[in-house]
């Protein structure tokens, strides 16, 4: 069996319906456009539990930069995978089981970037990296962007893309979509994210596909199974 691409589930509602083991708590465009530090205020962090993660994934475009750092409720997040590009995207996270909400701090390492930022709970996982990989369009325009990683038996591989100077929508394979859009109503900048648990440990070879040539930004980021 690979990557079960049924792993998002709604919030908990009436009756006492279990929160999924990847849940979208929130996502938010750029607050600070202009200035190295975003600060997104009272981030909803979905409910509580004892092996929560809150992971933050982050796509940026711009001059050339990284996502140098990023607090969550005040604690310093954990750098899962990032590019150095124009057209950036990072993944950070922090075991946090208690709190409903709070600050997402985000530190980029030039002004006038713009970035989205979807913030996703995730549950039954380590908050540890189990493997990672980048991929960075560098040699020019594209619609293909694939890299693989090792997954961990009932482990969470997620997925974050950039796309640069089209406005392209994403299809994912072998991940499940959770966010595509464009950010700031721009015309030239594609965010999107996905995210699937694994039925079984293998290698899930991740494919964001453009459906338009851009230059494009992929961070790939496994977590292991308790």
């Amino acid at each position: 069996m690979g990557p079960s691409l049924a792993a998002l589930s709604p919030p908990a509602g009436g009756g006492g319906d279990p929160v999924g083991p990847i849940e979208l708590v929130d996502q938010r465009q750029d607050p600070a456009f202009g200035s190295a530090t975003k600060t997104l205020v009272a981030v909803n962090f979905g409910a509580e539990d004892p092996a929560r993660i809150i992971a933050v994934l982050v796509t940026g475009a711009g001059a050339d930069h990284q996502v140098t750092g990023v607090t969550i409720d005040g604690n310093a997040a954990t750098l899962g995978a990032r590019t150095n590009t124009g057209r950036s995207a990072a993944i950070y996270f922090v075991a946090l089981p208690t709190g409903a909400s709070g600050d997402v701090v985000l530190t980029v390492s030039t002004t006038n970037i713009f970035v989205r930022t979807a913030v996703m709970a995730l549950r039954g996982v380590a908050a540890t990296v189990f493997d990672s990989d980048t991929l960075v369009d560098t040699g020019g325009f594209g619609t293909t962007f694939n890299k693989s990683v090792d997954a961990d038996d009932a482990g969470i591989v997620l997925g974050a893309f950039c796309g640069n100077n089209k406005n392209a929508t994403v299809a994912w394979t072998n991940l499940t979509e959770i966010t595509d859009l464009d950010p700031n109503g721009s015309a030239n900048q594609r965010h999107s994210t996905a995210g699937s648990l694994i039925d079984s440990a293998s290698t899930v070879s991740v494919t964001a596909e453009t459906s338009q040539t851009t230059g494009g930004s992929l961070v790939l980021v496994s977590f292991a199974g308790l």
